[in-house]
């Protein structure tokens, strides 16, 4: 039996049904019937959609908690100590930084690798915090939900550490705090999930991909920050590949799980050698 091809009108693909007893059939088009609640959630959380991203709602917590109790320690412990000046509260000065776990080459050196992890979570000031905090949120959200919570988690810890090592080899003497590193690797994960799910020829995914980092340039933002960017976006490229891979797929489930708790069992143990736990 030969059925007319689908006509399709609105949200309802229709064809005149042959079949005895004749009548209209009428199917469901998939893409076109979204929930309306749905659509408009989306549209009011921008670019994060709904829900938000679990694993970036977790890091944006930490990152908020550690600046404003480091924040505190340094106005109202550290500065009293140490500082003949008040430091101004939502400022942290170099060495609470230091005391919560900054990376520097020095450091580093001398075998306080965990420095590479806690880093991550440090800021400077509420300038320093804001757009990392931004970018998290509104970044976790298609990225966790195209990846899942385990690959987010993984990419964002494993881009932050390699930002911060391509920075510390680079400048040695400079100190290093922030969750941008991090937070570029959830961009270039981003990137992967356009070019697997944007139906255009590559230049055009990666074009406003390019265009941020050249706006960067404009900013005029500092080499270490634009090199601590770049690897984290790249080093989230490649993580996010890895995770859209196919084959053997058991075998990489398994190793992801693995990867999932060495980050988060890792990252715990990092912030227990912070030496403000034994100030």
């Amino acid at each position: 039996m030969t059925l007319p091809p689908l006509q399709y009108d609105g949200s309802i693909a229709q064809h005149a049904d042959t079949m005895p007893g004749g009548g209209l059939a009428t199917v469901a088009n998939p893409v076109l019937a979204l929930p309306a609640d749905r659509s408009r959630k989306a549209r009011l959380w921008f670019i994060g959609g709904w829900p938000p991203s679990t694993v970036a709602l977790v890091l944006v917590t930490v990152n908020i908690v550690l600046y404003l109790v480091s924040s505190y320690f340094s106005a109202h412990v550290q500065s009293v100590l140490t500082v003949p000046e008040r430091i101004r509260l939502f400022q942290v000065d170099g060495r609470t930084l230091q005391l919560f776990g900054s990376a520097n080459g020095e450091l580093v050196a001398q075998g306080e690798l965990w420095r590479l992890i806690t880093s991550s979570f440090l800021h400077l000031d509420y300038r320093h915090i804001a757009p990392n905090i931004f970018g998290l949120f509104f970044i976790g959200g298609p990225v966790e939900r195209h990846f899942g919570r385990r690959k987010t988690f993984v990419i964002f810890i494993l881009a932050g550490a390699l930002g911060t090592m391509a920075v510390m080899w680079a400048f040695p003497a400079k100190t290093i705090v922030g969750a941008s590193a991090g937070a570029f690797g959830l961009v270039g994960a981003m990137l992967v999930r356009d070019l697997q799910t944007i139906q255009q020829p590559a230049w055009k995914v990666c074009a406003p991909y390019l265009g941020l980092f050249i706006l960067e340039l404009c900013a005029g933002l500092s080499l270490p920050s634009i090199t601590t960017h770049t690897v984290g976006f790249c080093a989230g490229t490649m993580l996010s590949s890895v995770a859209v891979i196919r084959s053997v797929r058991v075998n990489a489930e398994i190793a992801w799980n693995m990867a999932t708790w060495a980050a988060v069992a890792g990252t715990a143990l990092c912030f227990a050698q912070a030496p403000v736990l034994r100030f």
